[in-house]
């Protein structure tokens, strides 16, 4: 697996555990074809000095009709060394591009149990993660989207198992807003390949939040950007957008992240709550 936030889950961008420190890298797979979003660098807790096992809970809200909410689990040993940020790929500023497969990690990596995860939204609860051999199943709604507003608070409790036990909450994020270019799939904008393009987006007002976005292909590759949600703009680099060509279309996506580090006596845990939306560009 590779992480933008390393977590498989459908959608190509999920930013949880990520940071302007973490580099990036991508998520699941989507039906636009881009592997490798995530979900998102080792995504991974990376502050591992001392502990046995890094691992994180992600909890996304897809807007959209209907919205789609994914709960994910992910706990690994520190010894497995994860993925260097964009081991593979460019890195420009705040962004890096991959190619279909790049920094793509195919080998198994073992994972481990911190024991059958309940995430709750106040008393509501809403998934139950439990432990196997292929690691903890991505649980999501499709057709009954499961309600979330911003500032709701998402607890996250494990008994313990190889990894130890531990309790924590992460706050909901707001939606985006003011995304410049616009959001639209059925409209997409149209951007010059020959300049360097400027994602904005309106700031929210609660602090350590964190903003990822990424543009993916089918058969081009990828390019995943993290920031700060204060910094209100990204910029994907022309020599990036450079890998595409004029005429292509890409995915569009961009997401707010909340991330909180609940004590563990043996592990690296982070917990993240993010609001994702989608569009497309165009490419000229």
């Amino acid at each position: 697996m590779k992480t933008f936030c390393k977590l498989t889950m459908t959608g190509t961008l999920l930013v949880a555990a990520c940071g302007p420190t973490r580099g990036t890298g991508s998520t699941g797979s989507s039906g636009s074809g881009s592997t490798g979003t995530g979900s998102t660098s080792s995504g991974l807790a990376t502050s591992t000095s001392g502990v046995a096992f890094r691992g994180e809970v992600s909890m996304v809200h897809a807007v959209g009709t209907p919205g789609q909410f994914f709960v994910a689990a992910r706990f690994s040993p520190t010894s497995d060394g994860g993925d260097a940020p964009c081991a593979d790929g460019q890195q420009v500023g705040d962004c890096c591009f991959q190619g279909p497969f790049g920094g793509e990690d195919l080998t198994f990596l073992p994972e481990d149990s911190a024991g059958t995860l309940t995430v709750e939204d106040g008393t509501t609860s809403l998934a139950t993660l439990t432990f196997s051999d292929a690691g903890y199943p991505s649980i999501s709604s499709f057709s009954s989207p499961l309600s979330r507003n911003a500032g709701d608070s998402f607890s996250v409790s494990a008994p313990g198992g190889t990894v130890g036990a531990f309790n924590g909450s992460v706050t909901a994020p707001g939606t985006l807003s003011g995304v410049s270019p616009i959001l639209s799939i059925s409209a997409p904008p149209t951007v010059q390949i020959s300049s360097d393009l400027a994602v904005s987006w309106a700031t929210d007002s609660t602090p350590g939040e964190l903003v990822g976005v990424a543009l993916f292909h089918g058969t081009k590759g990828s390019i995943f950007c993290s920031t700060t949600d204060s910094s209100g703009q990204v910029i994907v680099a022309s020599s990036l957008l450079a890998h595409f060509a004029a005429g292509d279309g890409l995915g569009f996506e961009i997401a707010r992240t909340g991330v909180t580090t609940p004590s563990c006596a043996n592990a690296s845990v982070e917990l993240n709550a993010s609001t994702m939306s989608s569009g497309a560009l165009m490419l000229q």
